[in-house]
């Protein structure tokens, strides 16, 4: 018997990234899956729900797989020079007035959609990264799996307990009852022998 619910998470640290899963998981009528993070290619996730498919078939599971790129080659950085250039041109004029109150830093900028997108590519680690990510993984689900069950071995004593705690409950109710029964048959017997007038009823 294995619990729904569960949770682990660990960190792997390789020459050329950092990997960090989490998996946590619920109690949901359905198989209800959450896949997210920044190491989640079509690789991997094909690779997560093919795992989670072998394991579950019920419940809510959550995983969180973050891949940390240590290398600038597997990194896509994009700047909107244009889009820069064209706030800065319509701010200036605006600006110009208040320039020892307002300050426009790189940071700032940096901050307004689509002019600044810092992308990984986990698909340039190539083949070898793939396996250590996705047996990495996989010992992960492993945990998971083994926490799952020893919450399952717990519910299972639990449950015993309380059958075999239903079961003495029963014995002694049907001993009273047998003993209830047993005393009023011999009550509702003498009962009768005195309407008879003291004839034994049989």
């Amino acid at each position: 018997m294995k619990s729904m619910t569960a949770f682990t998470q660990g960190r792997h640290v390789d020459p050329g990234f950092s990997l960090s899963v989490s998996i946590r998981s619920s109690n949901h009528r359905q198989a209800d899956w959450s896949i997210r993070g920044s190491g989640i290619t079509p690789i991997t996730e094909r690779m997560v729900r093919q795992e989670l498919g072998e394991r579950v078939r019920r419940g809510r599971v959550e995983v969180v797989l973050d891949l940390f790129l240590n290398d600038s080659r597997h990194w896509e950085v994009q700047f909107n020079d244009y889009l820069a250039g064209e706030i800065l041109r319509r701010l200036g004029p605006a600006l110009r007035p208040h320039r020892d109150l307002i300050r426009i830093d790189a940071d700032t900028l940096l901050r307004i959609p689509m002019l600044f997108h810092l992308d990984p590519l986990p698909e340039a680690l190539g083949e070898d990264a793939q396996i250590r990510i996705n047996g990495f993984f996989r010992t992960m689900l492993s945990q998971w799996d083994a926490q799952r069950e020893e919450e399952g071995e717990g519910i299972a004593r639990e449950i015993s307990g309380l059958l075999e705690r239903c079961r003495g409950t029963w014995a002694s109710m049907t001993a009273q009852v047998e003993v209830w029964e047993s005393g009023m048959q011999e009550r509702s017997r003498k009962r009768v022998e005195r309407l008879l007038g003291g004839r034994r009823y049989p």
